[in-house]
């Protein structure tokens, strides 16, 4: 029988023995195998497991840290095996690039291993990681079992301009990971990006704050260029989402981040005047939301009032340069947002243009027609027609904000100048929509007037055309005749939009235009007429296939879109109850 001390020096004997046997990237390797045919079988990943322990048991026996300098666990030995796995590794890592994943994993359960051994060496570690650039996902995880501490390793390497880049190109990267891999990358991401808020908008010592804020700019920015996908394609995850973030996280961070998101999202890109975008107002016929900016967009409104809000686009519009598109972008996530948008908007826009006709700033006066017609063009469900907000400005002498002589030739004077490139709608709001008229200002108006009127002439648009069809000839219509057709307008629009359809495979671009620059008619006619409910056949018609083809391109509202489900269902209920 051997003495405890005998069996001591023999147990240490055998584990020399076996450690100066045992070549430890073999010893990695095998341990990998293991947890693959775990994966591969997952009735044996207990016993998979198992293996993987008794080999640690066997081969690293606990003792002081001198007996793991040939060890699998020693900190060398895990560092280079990182680094030999950063040079191959796939970022994001997905699901699909497993033997990859399953290499790391097993990194990082060493690690948690030798840390809990007492045997890792921190500051070792991070001289051998500190030379090389780890892949972004490889070092939050990293972060997350204390192996390395990201601080440290970003403050390294920050301020090196290709690390920067590096850096904003992974996370866009781990924005755009596939569906199955979505929720391990939300948490890195989440990680990643409260890590970076923290240090950039909470942190006020930090030298490296401009630096952090950069990155996250430049991530969303990013994030505008990638091309939108189709409803098929899952679309990508977004730093703007905090729902996974620690519940203690700070809300100040949050919400300074927040405004000043809002603001690089407006100003990206933003390279025309007001003005200039007005004069291109022919340009609108295709322009439409940008999905992954509203969407955004959205997320940041979350822990700001409305009002802030249209503050943060007020501080946006003195710069003097905008995107039309980043604004409409704007209007209608925030028109969707809050229940007292509209009001709050339509009062901003008119208090600006007050200010502007007051001034005599001919962009500040561009600016608010500008936001008023992009938000008209959202629909009357969100926002007023621009021919009931026109009149609500300037119609009442009480409330017009241009009620003398000075601000009301200004703002004729102006609508003036714009008269060969305004679309025919806002020709005849300003006309039929009779403005409120200050003392010695008749004469201008009524120039304004002849011109407006010879501009519809010259567009072959009839001045009371106002509820004609989509596909009406204006040359040879009247107003009997549209009077006559009113009713049948919609449903004749219906007949031809589906055989255009038939015929092109394609939304017409007529009822593309019309859903833009007359969206009362579109909605409260066109469509009612088109998701009037029926009893669907068991193949696709032309007519479904328009009404889907019409849906996935956002041009019908969600709740309209529910209401003709509803009713076709009931449609073949009663069918059925009748047989």
């Amino acid at each position: 029988m051997l003495s405890n001390e005998d069996e001591a020096l023999l147990q240490d004997a055998a584990f020399q023995l076996i450690a100066s046997s045992v070549d430890p990237k073999a010893l990695f390797q095998e341990m990998v195998s293991l947890s693959k045919k775990a994966r591969l079988d997952s009735t044996n990943s207990l016993s998979g497991s198992l293996h993987v322990e008794n080999l640690l048991s066997v081969t690293c026996e606990v003792g002081a840290p001198e007996k793991y300098e040939n060890s699998v666990l020693a900190t060398p030995v895990l560092a280079k095996q990182v680094l030999d796995l950063a040079s191959t590794f796939p970022f994001p890592c997905s699901s699909r690039d497993r033997n990859t994943e399953v290499e790391f994993q097993m990194c990082i359960h060493l690690m948690n291993k030798s840390i809990q051994k007492g045997v890792f060496i921190p500051s070792l570690c991070w001289s051998m990681l500190s030379e090389c650039q780890l892949p972004l996902e490889m070092l939050w995880r990293l972060h997350e079992c204390q192996a390395i501490q990201l601080d440290a390793y970003l403050a390294s390497k920050v301020c090196e301009k290709s690390f920067q880049c590096s850096v904003v190109k992974d996370l866009v990267k781990l924005c755009q990971c596939t569906q199955a891999d979505r929720p391990g990358k939300r948490k890195v991401l989440a990680g990643l990006t409260s890590h970076f808020l923290l240090k950039g908008y909470l942190v006020e010592n930090s030298s490296l704050r401009k630096v952090y804020t950069k990155m996250l700019d430049g991530v969303l920015e990013a994030l505008i260029d990638v091309p939108e996908s189709g409803d098929e394609s899952p679309r990508p995850l977004l730093l703007t989402d905090f729902s996974d973030f620690e519940e203690n996280f700070p809300v100040e961070a949050l919400r300074k981040f927040s405004l000043h998101a809002l603001s690089v999202l407006l100003a990206y890109k933003a390279e025309l005047s007001a003005e200039e975008s007005l004069r291109q107002q022919g340009d609108w016929d295709q322009l439409s939301t940008h999905d992954t900016m509203r969407e955004m967009m959205k997320q940041l409104f979350l822990l700001l009032d409305c009002e802030e809000v249209v503050g943060c686009l007020e501080r946006f519009l003195a710069a003097g340069r905008i995107n039309v598109r980043s604004v409409y972008t704007f209007s209608s996530a925030l028109l969707v947002s809050y229940e007292n948008a509209a009001p709050v908007l339509s009062d901003f826009v008119k208090k600006r243009l007050s200010e502007a006709v007051e001034s005599s700033s001919v962009q500040q006066v561009a600016c608010a027609l500008l936001l008023s017609r992009l938000s008209s063009l959202l629909g009357p469900h969100l926002f007023p027609p621009y021919q009931d907000w026109f009149q609500d400005a300037v119609g009442k002498n009480s409330s017009s904000v241009a009620p003398t002589k000075s601000t009301f030739l200004f703002l004729v004077n102006f609508l003036s100048s714009l008269v060969p490139v305004e679309r025919p709608e806002y020709l005849k709001a300003h006309i039929l929509r009779r403005p409120y008229v200050p003392p010695k200002g008749k004469e201008t108006y009524e120039d304004y007037v002849i011109l407006a009127k010879t501009r519809l002439v010259d567009l072959k648009v009839p001045l009371n055309d106002v509820w004609g069809g989509i596909y009406d000839n204006p040359s040879s219509s009247s107003v009997s005749t549209v009077t006559a057709a009113k009713a049948d307008a919609a449903e004749q629009d219906v007949e031809k939009a589906v055989q255009a359809f038939a015929d092109s495979g394609k939304i017409p671009t007529a009822l593309i235009e019309a859903s833009i620059f007359r969206k009362p008619y579109f909605i409260g006619k066109f469509l009612a007429a088109l998701l009037k409910p029926r009893l669907l056949p068991d193949e696709p018609d032309m007519r479904m296939k328009l009404i889907e083809e019409v849906k996935r391109s956002g041009r019908i509202p969600e709740n309209l879109y529910s209401r003709y489900q509803e009713g076709c269902h009931k449609e073949r209920q009663a069918l059925l109850e009748g047989d």
